[in-house]
């Protein structure tokens, strides 16, 4: 699969996870800090092969259960550990291309951290998933603020008791022309693991801003914008016109992204099997 087929497709999935769990939530998840948390029940099965391209991975609402739906072993990966493709080393071809659904419910309600922890788990357990970590230097891009500093459209969200932290796509139509994702109560942490997944690098957060935010982001893709060779040298223009995230990011939020090498950490798969009967 290409960069640029697995940022787009990377895309479709983020849209399903939320970052924050609401603050009840968190509360409860937070009295109990030293009791152990697992999941009670998770149940793990093969793809129908018609539901693809279907797919998704997040917790569901009240911060009790998980589910991937048609997702490889290579992608529960990067979601659990906050990590992207260029992120993993090895494996089997099987980890990218055979999908599972996985429906997994913990103890009490939990932290999304906690969620990820559990699943990190259930791989291990399930997939038999080893791996050591490698650092190495690798292309990133940092995350920064513009010398113009953020724009009005990055507002910061107070509603710290209310917020769930979603990321979504623009729904394209009278109110909005562009594709890209429309963020509410996200920390940048979020917003560079995103832009990660979106630009086939690693992102660092070097941007010193504090908090939660809420902004719309619109921006169109290398392939959106590229004229298509149609017949005997006819050329059909682009499917969609606009900025791409280089330039939508600090002309729309403010923000930029400047392109370095740097340290990355690196998951080196040792050894990984089908799961385990249920």
């Amino acid at each position: 699969m290409t960069v640029l087929a697995r940022a787009h497709l990377s895309m479709v999935v983020i849209v399903t996870i939320s970052f924050v769990i609401p603050s009840q939530v968190r509360g409860q998840a937070q009295t109990q800090p030293n009791t152990p948390i697992a999941f009670e029940t998770a149940s793990v099965r093969t793809s129908e092969p018609m539901a693809w391209p279907r797919l998704k991975m997040g917790p569901l609402p009240g911060g009790q259960s998980y589910e991937a739906k048609n997702a490889p072993v290579r992608l529960m990966i990067e979601r659990v550990y906050h990590i992207i493709d260029n992120q993993i080393s090895g494996g089997p071809g099987w980890m990218n291309t055979e999908r599972y659904d996985i429906e997994a419910k913990a103890e009490r309600p939990s932290s999304l951290d906690q969620l990820h922890e559990m699943f990190q788990d259930l791989l291990a357990e399930r997939f038999k998933l080893q791996f050591h970590r490698e650092t190495r230097q690798l292309p990133v891009y940092a995350l920064t603020v513009d010398k113009n500093g953020p724009k009005p459209r990055l507002k910061v969200n107070d509603s710290a008791d209310e917020f769930s932290g979603r990321i979504g796509p623009n729904i394209v139509g009278p109110l909005s022309r562009l594709p890209g994702m429309t963020c509410v109560g996200i920390p940048m942490s979020a917003l560079s693991w995103t832009l990660a997944m979106t630009v086939g690098r690693p992102v660092l957060d070097e941007t010193g801003l504090k908090g939660y935010y809420d902004f719309k982001l619109e921006w169109t893709s290398a392939s959106e914008q590229a004229s298509v060779v149609v017949k005997d040298g006819d050329v059909a223009p682009p499917s969609v016109e606009g900025p791409t995230i280089f330039r939508a990011l600090p002309e729309q939020l403010g923000l930029k992204l400047d392109a370095r090498k740097g340290p990355v950490e690196v998951f080196v798969i040792d050894h990984v099997e089908r799961p385990t009967a249920n």
